[in-house]
């Protein structure tokens, strides 16, 4: 996967930083990296030290969906998958997520 990002981006690929795509792109990416940085955060504080135990977190995207941090990365790589105006390696990268991730979100 790596690989094909790489060679896509580096070899093939245009991206128009005006193209209103692009601006799209980056924007839902920004977004989704910021929402999986909160859900994470959320997770990380959720139980003190020493405790045990399952706890139901709140806040954040987890008031909308139980798995937000997979629910944010999808959001990630969708707007990688546009901001690179649709690209193959985007496409791909972004559907094999949502299908690996996304029965838990």
């Amino acid at each position: 996967n790596g690989y094909i990002q790489c060679c896509s981006l580096m070899r093939y690929l245009v991206v128009q930083v005006g193209d209103f795509t692009t601006i799209v792109g980056i924007a839902l990416w920004a977004t989704g990296l910021y929402l999986n940085m909160d859900s994470d955060r959320i997770l990380r504080n959720l139980r003190g030290s020493g405790e045990t135990g399952y706890k139901i977190p709140y806040g954040g995207l987890f008031e909308y969906v139980s798995g937000a941090n997979f629910c944010a990365e999808i959001l990630e790589w969708t707007g990688f998958a546009i901001a690179t105006g649709f690209s193959i390696a985007g496409v791909t990268f972004a559907f094999c997520t949502f299908c690996n991730i996304g029965p838990r979100a």
